[in-house]
């Protein structure tokens, strides 16, 4: 799940559409109801995974692994935009100096506050292999 600046919370999410992977949809307050839901139609790829986070800039950051079942991918993989509607911008890899995210997936973004004041984000993926354990980089996006 995702909370926007506007307090307004998304879930995101599979979708079955053909060709488009990832949807979100906005919540009702009391998070028990879908208000709609929309495929993210602009990301190119077998994706999973989804983790969203806004930037002091303004922009929405969406990191995504690709499909690949149990098998470590290319990485997770981060693309943005200014709106949820697009169009969004591929913007590379999370981790250059891993190219597969130390062998995890994407599980969330949280927004941690520097001691300069800026804010930063710390990935957080989790491992389908024989370790099954978590990874947390710290800090690894500095976006806006």
């Amino acid at each position: 799940m995702f909370r926007d600046t506007n307090g307004t919370v998304y879930l995101l999410c599979g979708t079955h559409l053909p060709g488009v992977d990832v949807g979100i949809a906005a919540l009702s307050e009391d998070y028990t109801t879908i208000r709609g839901q929309r495929p993210l139609s602009a990301l190119d790829g077998s994706l999973e995974a989804p983790a969203l986070a806004r930037g002091t800039d303004g922009a929405l950051y969406f990191a995504l692994s690709m499909k690949t079942g149990y098998r470590n991918n290319a990485g997770a993989q981060y693309t943005s935009t200014h709106g949820l509607t697009g169009p969004w911008v591929h913007n590379g890899g999370l981790t250059p100096s891993s190219n597969t995210t130390f062998e995890s997936q994407a599980t969330y973004m949280l927004e941690l506050t520097a001691a300069d004041g800026r804010a930063k984000w710390m990935y957080m993926g989790d491992r389908w292999c024989a370790s099954r354990r978590f990874v947390q980089l710290l800090p690894v996006c500095d976006w806006g």
